[in-house]
Order: structure tokens, then C-alpha cells, then sequence
């Protein structure tokens, strides 16, 4: 199934919330059969809405293309309206205007439907409709997470909170899946059914206590009350006491204390952040290897000394906290003596070398980001910088000159397996687009004990063999862009 709602205001699905008449909400263009299950918009049917597939559409009149989401709460206020609250997520390339105008059929879309204002549930599997026309949903949205068998699946990140902060965990857990993919994060709605069952806390215990990559635990005073709460931290302390901290991650949503941290913890503020600003410093610390390098004992990084971020958040990068572009990294100073470079016991394996690329691609973006911010900073009222952070893997910057765009690219990250492109770090002076087309690819090598980067292209002194840190990497892709600046 999947939730449509279509909007006669060309400015709306900006983010803002959207109240609707109850009259409107999952009755009109939706079957009976599932207007009885959900038209109460009770509790338990708002939670099954919010985890399926959304297309966020306008009227026919508008000519807007839809765009692809998720509902993250629904309210109803006073005795006619709904609140809705969604989040838009990148999904590209999503369906058109003119796709749900062909696939009407297909996707139960009647009539003049599109001309009128309304919130329909559609009995469609809309990741296999969309499949069709080439466009690709997150696992999530496709219902494949029903083949984990949470009994025996290792996941990369679980979540432990109380049910009072819910809708914010929420948020965290859909961006995680989008990014991280269907099958890595342990979050309970999203299996429900084979939770449902005797003897829950032993699960729960070897999930939180053995099973997971990285446990993130939302602090607050509700953390400390709750039973399952505590069934979760009991194992999770136990990691600590193994001293797998590095396995550990705090997220403060609300005051009050929780049994065995101290002030001395270091946790991330996520009163102050958004649902998906914290997700994307989740996934920073998974793709560091939050404890999966010590198990596998195979691939040491030489790092700065672990310093402290800002805000709070303990960091083993010297301080800097990655995460393009809300997040701002330290750009180490210009003849700084730093190796980036992966010293390496034994075979270079394929997932080894896609950590190495992904910790790269997160220093390339901050360093691109920083050092434009710093021309800028130089060049008050002359020089102008514009980032956008695509996805996780990819975005775009461009440098204005009085105004005049002059310098423009597009960066992203890929693991191979897009036809026609190896795994490697691409740039494009014309931006990302469909990512077919690019002036520079940056690949790992392996040569005596250590990977690094090379530029594949021939301008880095002419020759492919030429060994980069990710910080010479990030100050070629640089010195690209700001090139047409002279």
C-alpha cells in the first residue's frame, strides 16, 4: 500500500505541515475496505500509515511534478481538521507528473482524483509499479525487510528509546533505512509481527548485547522509567564494561539522568537537531566502523588524537565532526603533515576498500565545503558559495563572483554496480545529474602495505600511479572547482 496526497497549493510539500478536512483523509478514492481499517486515524492505524510509501502530488492545474516521502505524525485538531506532518526524501529519479498520468491505471488512481484535494490509501505496491518505469524506491518502501529473520540477522545500528519520543526516533530510523539501506537498522516498528512473541526480553537482550554494529541510546529522563528501556541498557552497559565503547552512541532528546552514564559521556544534542541531522551522524559513526574494525583486527587508520567536537560530541578525528553540509569538519592547515592513507595487514578486500572510499568521500565534502567558506569569508560581498547535499553519497557546489556563477561541480560516491561506472569518487564540472557523465574519477590502489587514491583522468602531474591522502585528494577536486576563479 501506499499513502496519496494530492494538494492544490503549487507551494505546498515545502515541509510545512498540512491540515486538511477530516472529510478528505483516507475516505475520498480509497476503497471501503480500507477506509474502515484507517478512517479512525486512531494510534495504531496512524503508526501503520506512517510506515508506508507516500507520493506528495499536486493537482493537475499546478503542472508540478510529485514528490516521494513519508508521513511522520497525523492530528487531529478540533472536530473537522487533521494536522500532517511528512518528510520529503531524496528519491531520484522519482516518478513525474506525467507518469502518474499514465500509470493511472495501474496505480488505482481514478478519474478527476488529481483534480481535488485530497489524502487517499492506495492497495498498490508502488515499489514494483515504479520498478516498471525504471524508477527504484529504498528497501524500506519495497517491503523487503519481511525476509529478515531478526533471530539470527547482525544489524549495523539498533535504536533503544522510550515510546514518549517516538515520532523523533522515527524520523531517525525511515533516514537511516534510506540511507543505510533495508536490513541494517534494528528499529521495533519496522518489525513488529516477528516481535510479537514469548520471551521478548531475551531477544531484545541478544539484539542490543551481541547483535548490532552500533547501539544509539536516546537519553532522557523517560529512558531511566521504562522496563524494556532497561531490559536494552542492561546489555548495552555490559558492552561497555567489555570496554566496546566505541560500539556506543548517546543522542540527548529531554533532561534527566540514566543509571551508569556520567558527565563525563559524550552525547549529541538532538534537542537541537533535526531527526535526519542526527541519522546522518549515526551513519557516520557506522561507516567509520563503530567497533567492526576492532573485531576484525584487519585495518588500522592513522588518525589525529581523539579530541572533542563541538556541542558535546566526542570525536576520534581530531575534533572534527563529519557530515556535508550541516556538519563542519576542521580542514587541516596547508602544509600540515597528515597521512590519510590505510595501513594494511593482508589482502585488500572489496569491502576494505569501499570503507576507505566512503571515509574519503565524507573528508572531500567537508574539505570542498570549508575551503569555500573560507574564500568567501576572505572575499565578503564578492565571492559567494552555495552547497547542496544531494544524498548521502553525492553533492553539488558552485562559487559566484559577483553574482555570476564561475565555478560549478557536482561530486559523488559509488560502490560500482551503476552500469558503465566502477566503484570510485566522481566529479563533474556540470554537476551530478544522471551521474553518466563525469571529468575526473578517483579510485583506490594498493601498493606496499597502504591504499590510497589516484586520479584516473591524468591531470594530477600527468599519471595514474601518483598515491593521494584523502586530504590531497579533496585539495585537487578543490583547486578544480576554484579554478575558473583564477
Amino acid at each position: 500500500m501506499f499513502n496519496l496526497l494530492v494538494s492544490g497549493n503549487e507551494k505546498d510539500w515545502n515541509g510545512d505541515p498540512l491540515v486538511l478536512e477530516q472529510s478528505r483523509c483516507v475516505s475520498e478514492y480509497t476503497d471501503s475496505e480500507i477506509a474502515a481499517r484507517f478512517g479512525k486515524l486512531n494510534a495504531e492505524q496512524v503508526r501503520e500509515l506512517c510506515s508506508l510509501p507516500c507520493i506528495f502530488a499536486y493537482e493537475n492545474q499546478c503542472a508540478k511534478d510529485p514528490k516521494f516521502g513519508v508521513l511522520r505524525s497525523v492530528k487531529r485538531r478540533g472536530a473537522r481538521d487533521v494536522r500532517i506532518e511528512y518528510s520529503i526524501l531524496p528519491c531520484e529519479p522519482f516518478a513525474t507528473a506525467e507518469d502518474l498520468e499514465s500509470m493511472a491505471r495501474v496505480l488505482d488512481i481514478h478519474g478527476f482524483e488529481m483534480n481535488r484535494t485530497h489524502w487517499a490509501v492506495k492497495d498498490v505496491d508502488l515499489a514494483r509499479e515504479l520498478s516498471v518505469r525504471g524508477i527504484a524506491l529504498p528497501g524500506w518502501a519495497s517491503g523487503s525487510r519481511r525476509r529478515v529473520d531478526v533471530e539470527r540477522h547482525r544489524f549495523d545500528v539498533a535504536l533503544s528509546f522510550p515510546r514518549e519520543h517516538r515520532s523523533y526516533v522515527d524520523g531517525v530510523a525511515e533516514e537511516l533505512d534510506y540511507v543505510l539501506g533495508a536490513e541494517a537498522c534494528f528499529y521495533d516498528r519496522f518489525y513488529e509481527a516477528q516481535l510479537a512473541r514469548p520471551n521478548l526480553d531475551v531477544l531484545l537482550q541478544e539484539i542490543y548485547g551481541e547483535r548490532s554494529g552500533l547501539v544509539v541510546v536516546f537519553v532522557c529522563a523517560e529512558y531511566d522509567a521504562k522496563l524494556w528501556c532497561g531490559v536494552e541498557w542492561r546489555k548495552i552497559r555490559e558492552r561497555s564494561g567489555a570496554g566496546a565503547d566505541r560500539e556506543i552512541m548517546y543522542v540527548r532528546l529531554g533532561e534527566g539522568e540514566v543509571a551508569g552514564m556520567t558527565r563525563l559521556d559524550g552525547y549529541v544534542d538532538g534537542r537541537a537537531r533535526s531527526p535526519e541531522e542526527v541519522a546522518r551522524m549515526i551513519v557516520e559513526r557506522v561507516r567509520l566502523g563503530s567497533g567492526g574494525e576492532r573485531r576484525t583486527g584487519q585495518v588500522e587508520t592513522e588518525r589525529a588524537s581523539p579530541g572533542r567536537g563541538r556541542e558535546g560530541v566526542a570525536t576520534g578525528l581530531g575534533g572534527a565532526v563529519q557530515g556535508f553540509p550541516r556538519e563542519r569538519a576542521k580542514v587541516p592547515p596547508a602544509g600540515e603533515s597528515r597521512s590519510a592513507d590505510l595501513t594494511v595487514s593482508g589482502t585488500v578486500t572489496d569491502a576494505m576498500r569501499q570503507r576507505f572510499l566512503t571515509a574519503a568521500f565524507d573528508f572531500i565534502a567537508n574539505y570542498v565545503e570549508n575551503s569555500a567558506k573560507a574564500l568567501q569569508a576572505v572575499h565578503v560581498g564578492s565571492v559567494e558559495y552555495i552547497g547542496e547535499r544531494i544524498d548521502a553519497t553525492s553533492f553539488e557546489a558552485t562559487l559566484f563572483v559577483g553574482g555570476t556563477r564561475r565555478g560549478h561541480c557536482g561530486i559523488w560516491l559509488t560502490a560500482g554496480g551503476q552500469p558503465g561506472l566502477g566503484a570510485g569518487i566522481y566529479y563533474s564540472a556540470q554537476g551530478v545529474g544522471n551521474r553518466n557523465a563525469f571529468n575526473e574519477l578517483l579510485t583506490v590502489g594498493d601498493k606496499v602495505g597502504e591504499m590510497y587514491l589516484r586520479a584516473t583522468m591524468g591531470d594530477w602531474a600527468g599519471r595514474m600511479e601518483d598515491r593521494l591522502s584523502e586530504e590531497s585528494a579533496a585539495e585537487y577536486l578543490w583547486q578544480k572547482l576554484k579554478g575558473p576563479l583564477g
